[in-house]
């Protein structure tokens, strides 16, 4: 919709966005049943394209930071590994699907996003404390 007012039109369906800031498109985050996915979608209006994410992590259900996209088209994005029970973050370069994952401490890293000069930037909720428990069935009558 125009800032000056008008009739506003739907671009398409989505759970959370960024904005490419090369082109202006809109980089939308839609939470399948499936699995979460990412697509481009124009701002002349194209069809959206899918943005394929080739890697052992998987997107998560969070939402993208309104600043997820780099001034040369990276999406940082929260990232669970297959190495630990918390949310880190990885740079998906969205020419090639890649996923590098950024080492951090262990905390959960939601909403990470970019910075000015290039950096990454992200609200944590650090471990404090945490146990771990096995719970196994008791056999009767013993």
């Amino acid at each position: 919709m125009a800032v000056e007012g008008g009739v506003p039109t739907r671009l398409g369906a989505g759970d959370s966005l960024a904005v490419d800031p090369r082109q202006g498109d809109l980089i939308v985050q839609v939470n399948e049943r499936e699995r979460p996915r990412l697509v481009r979608l124009p701002v002349s209006r194209g069809s959206p394209q899918d943005i394929s994410v080739r890697s052992e992590f998987h997107l998560t259900r969070g939402p993208l930071a309104p600043n997820a996209v780099s001034k040369d088209g990276q999406i940082v994005l929260s990232a669970p590994g297959v190495d630990s029970w918390h949310w880190g973050v990885a740079v998906l370069d969205s020419h090639t699907g890649k996923v590098e994952r950024v080492p951090v401490q262990a905390a959960d890293l939601i909403r990470p996003g970019w910075t000015a000069d290039g950096s990454i930037v992200s609200p944590s909720k650090p471990v404090r404390r945490a146990a771990l428990w096995r719970y196994r069935p008791v056999a009767v009558g013993k």
